[in-house]
């Protein structure tokens, strides 16, 4: 290495505990991304340190952002509108699952992949670069379970912290990603991010090909090896003939669409057409619009027919795994990685299929064999479905596997079975994986030639088994033939198929029970006139997993069950609903409400602590009452004592002033009697006053203290009841929502959606509702009322689609869905989904994020945008800015069905923040003001369709009540809206 460029080696051992890497956040990368924190400690050694992630392309010199970081200290990428390496802008929050207190999360992100630093930082903040390291290590540990990007989360608050002066580079100069389609010919830097590498993702492979120079050149100098020569994965070959171009870019768009079962595209792969020498112009134009080398056209010199294409297709392919597609199908977003990880992850299968499914003109969802049972299917057809399959290359072309090329009609069975007896292993992904296009009288299967060859090769597969079978009966032998009317025809099949049962033990062709399963299948069709198990309207997932068990028993059970498992099979109307429908999810629904049971039950004894503590309270606070009661009874006995004192006290004196005039001379006068009699009744009416004063005023403190005592008790008992009140409901809630999601994970009952949300604008950052959240946290409506109302509108008991434009917690998109209705919630805000709350954790991708006034798109599989029967916006409208509001409705016109109608509840009310003082409610204006602006749009109102009762928000309805006096309601401050097309 050091005789290639001056190179220091160092050891590094990251001071972080081993247990933080099996974290997942952590698990996604190498320990070494924390070296990046010794940058700061090497400012003491070097003048200038630069990182740089190493699945890189340099394209040019980089000594421009040397300079910018001597100038202010660091350089970075910003991911801010200008500077921005991804198509959207990003902030510090997204590195954390929730907030750090001090930091400013709403700040701009830094990106860690491109990173320089000078001793200017240390100078002009006077900095230790060692301390600078050592914090970083140490915010690590602290931050651990919030980090969800770990090392770049950590280094956006360093700068922050130590208050660092940044040097901006442009993210599309500096840290160009090389996205499909994406023009990097500008970029010094190119900057494979995430699973997809330059050295194993043939897009990037390919695209980039001075990559692949540099990598020649430092073989070249003495460098290391790759260790594997650099190739795509899969080969795709696609035979066409005289395509239906507008079908051909969908079959292409789903290629290019293809992803790794997340969010993460999937490109290693290449595409091989070979073309009948037809229409070449218009074919080359359309290949040529994608702008990508890993398409490769070849048109045959005349036309040669589907398996001589095929073979030349198989002889072009580099990928160690071929794949199948028809030219007018469309393959499902994960197909190509998930037939790819089988076949890795089982290298005994030497081909790998999938259920697909029909749709155009006719449409129904079908299972595919695997194992022995996909071979003894094959006596009577093809096993599975012909573009469904994708095979190890090496395999077929070891043992000279290649379609015959004079069987144009069932080239594929043929090399099938050609393959199984060379030891071809099937195995099988039951999942839908792919979309076969039927098209009536067009469609491959349906002309006589197919016909004829089909059962000419079914002759000769009986005939291997020593079975000779007239041509005049081939008809009633082989599947999809239908219901035999005639007794006699069914007995002569079932001679035909004891007859090779019993060869086969002797020729060992086939395995015996599977061969035994494939007859009894074919004489149940015959019988009963469908195909068992095999061939089925699409189903609801209870009903797909019943065959999948189906097909595991038919390729695994042996002989000595086989007549039990056919007894089963044809019993299963009988016994299998109530079993499987009814004990089985009995059992399993009984399992998980067991296990809620316990959380239920340790929450009760939680309850039960608080509720005899709150009665120990109570005990305490009515012991002291009847203390303070008794007190005063005390009070008012010694009252009572001094009044008798005082009545005692007025009796003697009285007493002695009558012994006093009675003892004195009868001479004295009346005259002083009176005044004995009037000193006696002045000092009664004295001693009475004092102690009616007395007696008043200690009643009164009594009184007083009594009403003291009663509120205090009163208060306090009211304050325990409410919070047992709410923590009560909230384990109501939260177990509410386990059974919920319990009984999904056990049945889905409700109905799927398969709606994808296109949009650049995941989440609406500058909405005060996002920046201060209260109702996206706080509200989730339920109210079925306006659901059964919707139906009485539209005169529909079913397949109504509802969208809810700021959903909050998801309550009326359940609501619509519980009645069997097509339903989705889209919300500006991501804080409901980051906690999962409410209805999240039980909706799936029924709810999404979104900002709802830039522009989106909700498309179904077939990229069409879906028009829903109802969109409702429930105390949305009075939060979207004015300038807003013409986008918000061009949105709502795009997607709303010809006879649907929009709903919306306003709310015509400053609404302010206390603590932040923002006001949610940003355009307040009348109903005549709405009403012109929905005019303009495009929209006729027609709000006389509801009362106010009938809708989920817009007065006292929930989250309040379900009674609602709305004749009472104030109409200048609540109100709502219904719009349909003009």
């Amino acid at each position: 290495m050091c005789s290639i460029i001056p190179c220091k080696f160092v050891h590094y051992d990251p001071p972080i505990p081993d247990y933080l890497f099996e974290k997942p956040r952590f698990k996604r990368f190498s320990a070494l991304m924390f070296c990046r924190y010794e940058m700061f400690a090497y400012l003491d050694e070097f003048e200038t340190v630069t990182w740089l992630d190493t699945d890189i392309l340099i394209q040019k010199n980089l000594s421009e952002m040397i300079e910018i970081a001597k100038k202010t200290g660091a350089a970075f990428i910003r991911e801010d509108p200008i500077n921005k390496t991804a198509e959207r802008t990003d902030y510090m929050r997204t590195c954390f699952s929730r907030s750090v207190p001090g930091f400013q999360m709403d700040a701009y992100l830094y990106c860690s992949g491109t990173i320089v630093l000078s001793q200017k930082i240390l100078i002009s903040q006077k900095l230790n670069g060692a301390m600078c390291t050592s914090w970083c290590y140490q915010k690590t540990v602290q931050w651990a379970n919030i980090l969800e990007l770990p090392d770049q989360g950590v280094l956006n608050a360093a700068i922050q912290h130590f208050s660092i002066k940044i040097g901006l580079l442009k993210g599309k100069e500096y840290c160009c990603y090389p996205s499909l389609g994406r023009d990097c010919s500008d970029a010094m830097i190119i900057h494979a991010w995430g699973s997809n590498k330059f050295w194993n993702d043939w897009y990037a492979y390919v695209n980039f090909p001075a990559w692949k120079s540099y990598y020649e050149k430092w073989m070249d100098m003495g460098g290391s090896s790759l260790g594997f020569v650099i190739r795509p994965a899969i080969s795709i070959i696609i035979p066409s003939y005289k395509p239906d171009l507008t079908m051909f870019k969908q079959c292409l768009d789903s290629l290019m669409a293809q992803c790794r079962d997340s969010w993460e595209r999937y490109s290693d792969f290449e595409i091989i057409i070979v073309a009948e020498p037809f229409e070449q112009t218009d074919l080359k134009a359309m290949v040529e619009s994608y702008h990508d080398d890993r398409i490769h056209l070849e048109f045959n010199p005349t036309r040669l027919g589907i398996a001589s294409s095929l073979n030349r297709g198989m002889r072009l392919a580099t990928g160690r795994y071929i794949a199948r597609m028809d030219d007018d199908d469309i393959c499902h977003e994960a197909r190509l990685f998930l037939q790819a990880k089988y076949l890795d992850e089982n290298p005994e299968v030497t081909l790998c299929t999938s259920d697909f499914e029909y749709f155009g003109d006719m449409n129904e969802w079908r299972l595919s064999f695997e194992g022995n049972m996909s071979f003894a299917w094959s006596i009577f057809t093809c096993p599975f479905d012909h573009p469904t399959i994708m095979f190890r290359k090496d395999f077929f072309l070891e043992n000279e596997l290649f379609y015959d090329e004079q069987r144009g009609y069932v080239e594929d069975w043929e090399l099938w079975r050609r393959a199984f007896r060379k030891g071809m292993n099937v195995g099988c992904i039951h999942k839908v994986l792919f979309y076969h296009r039927w098209i009536n009288n067009i469609s491959a299967g349906q002309s006589n030639k197919t016909v004829v060859m089909m059962r000419e090769l079914v002759q000769k597969n009986f005939a291997e088994l020593g079975v000779i079978i007239p041509a005049e009966h081939l008809w009633m032998v082989g599947p999809w033939n239908g219901r035999l009317l005639n007794t006699e025809d069914i007995e002569r099949i079932q001679g035909y198929f004891q007859e090779a049962l019993k060869n086969n033990e002797e020729l060992k062709i086939y395995d015996q029970d599977c061969l035994d399963m494939a007859f009894q299948l074919r004489l149940s069709e015959a019988q009963i006139g469908t195909l068992p198990g095999l061939s089925r309207k699409i189903q609801r997932e209870e009903q797909k997993e019943n065959n999948r068990e189906f097909m595991a028993e038919v390729t695994n059970k042996k002989r000595k069950r086989l007549f039990a498992l056919i007894i089963k099979r044809f019993l299963k109307p009988l016994y299998r609903p109530f079993r499987h429908r009814y004990e089985d999810r009995i059992i399993n629904i009984q399992d998980a409400v067991w296990r809620v049971e316990g959380h239920v039950l340790n929450c009760i004894t939680k309850l039960d602590q608080i509720i005899s503590e709150q009665n120990r309270q109570l005990e305490s606070l009515a012991q002291r009452t009847e203390e303070i009661i008794e007190e005063n009874a005390k009070i008012q006995y010694q009252l009572l004592i001094q009044e008798r004192k005082r009545q005692q006290d007025c009796e003697f004196i009285r007493k002695i002033i009558y012994d006093a005039t009675e003892n004195a001379s009868q001479a004295l006068s009346a005259s002083m009697c009176t005044e004995a009699e009037n000193t006696r009744q002045k000092l009664s009416a004295k001693i009475y006053t004092e102690a009616e004063n007395t007696r008043q005023e200690l009643s009164a403190k009594m009184s007083e203290q009594l009403d003291y005592n009663g509120q205090e008790l009163a208060a306090k008992a009211y304050e325990s009841q409410e919070q047992l009140r709410e923590e009560v409901h909230r384990h109501i809630d939260f177990t509410y929502r386990d059974v919920m999601v319990a009984l999904e994970r056990q049945k889905a009952y409700l109905p799927t959606v398969n709606i994808r949300l296109i949009t650049e604008h995941p989440i609406a950052c500058k909405s005060l509702d996002h920046l201060y959240p209260r109702g996206t946290i706080r509200d989730n409506t339920r109210y079925p009322r306006f659901v059964e109302k919707c139906e009485e509108i539209l005169h529909a008991k079913e397949n109504l689609s509802f969208l809810d434009l700021g959903c909050s917690g998801g309550g009326m998109v359940l609501e619509a869905a519980l009645r069997g209705h097509i339903s989705m919630g889209l919300e500006g805000s991501d804080c409901s989904k980051k906690e999962q709350r409410a209805e999240w954790r039980l909706l799936g991708d029924r709810l999404l994020t979104c900002d709802i006034t830039k522009p989106f798109r909700l498309v179904n599989e077939k990229e069409e945008i879906h028009l829903f029967n109802i969109i409702t916006a429930w105390e949305v409208l009075e939060h979207i800015a004015q300038e807003d509001i013409p986008q918000l409705l061009k949105n709502i016109l795009a997607h709303l069905a010809a006879n649907g109608l929009f709903v919306a509840s306003i709310a015509n009310w400053a609404d302010i923040d206390p603590v932040s003082g923002v006001n949610w409610h940003v355009t307040c204006h009348p109903y005549d003001w709405w009403k012109r602006q929905f005019e303009r749009a495009g929209f006729v109102v027609c709000s006389e369709l509801f009362a106010p009762i009938d809708l989920a928000r817009g007065g006292y309805n929930p989250p309040h009540c379900y009674e609602m006096p709305y004749p009472e309601l104030d109409v200048s401050r609540t109100f709502h809206i219904v719009a349909r097309k003009r």
